[in-house]
């Protein structure tokens, strides 16, 4: 069976539509693949560029406290601090041995007869100070004389 001129440009035009047809949906694909992927790429540049602030923030906590290019004691900056709030008559520090391995200075803080207001400004001014200090631990219990006021004990982390 021959098949006519006619049957033949008919058959070519249907194989040339459907080869254009799976190029046009493949490329369409590929390309909605293509956008998908370069978003996903921008969220990822966006999180490494988060972490790389972060690093350096991490760096700069890292560094010891410094005061004029001169390396200061925690006691001394956390005393300074307390000064600045004028609680530096109820503070009493106490400097904790070194463990060697972690390579932070620690002091236990305690403070008595402290309102809420009070307390609060002392933990808002060590973690918001210029060198900031990690707060360990945090103890607040009611005062022995007067219930409505507070004992605040925390243990405060610096790198030395």
């Amino acid at each position: 069976m021959m098949l006519s001129v006619r049957e033949k440009l008919l058959i070519a035009l249907l194989a040339v539509l459907l080869v254009g047809s799976g190029l046009f949906f493949g490329m369409r694909s590929l390309n909605a693949y293509e956008q998908a992927l370069a978003a996903q790429t921008e969220v990822k540049e966006a999180q490494l560029e988060r972490l790389r602030a972060i690093n350096v923030e991490m760096t700069r906590l890292r560094q010891p406290v410094r005061v004029r290019g001169r390396v200061r004691s925690l006691i001394s900056y956390v005393e300074q601090l307390a000064s600045a709030i004028n609680l530096k008559d109820r503070i009493q520090l106490n400097l904790l041995p070194d463990d060697g391995a972690s390579g932070l200075q620690r002091i236990d803080v305690k403070l008595d007869n402290l309102t809420l207001d009070e307390a609060v400004g002392l933990v808002y001014t060590l973690e918001n100070a210029e060198n900031p200090l990690v707060i360990d631990q945090l103890e607040v219990t009611p005062a022995f004389r007067d219930k409505e006021l507070l004992r605040l004990t925390l243990r405060v982390l610096a790198p030395k």
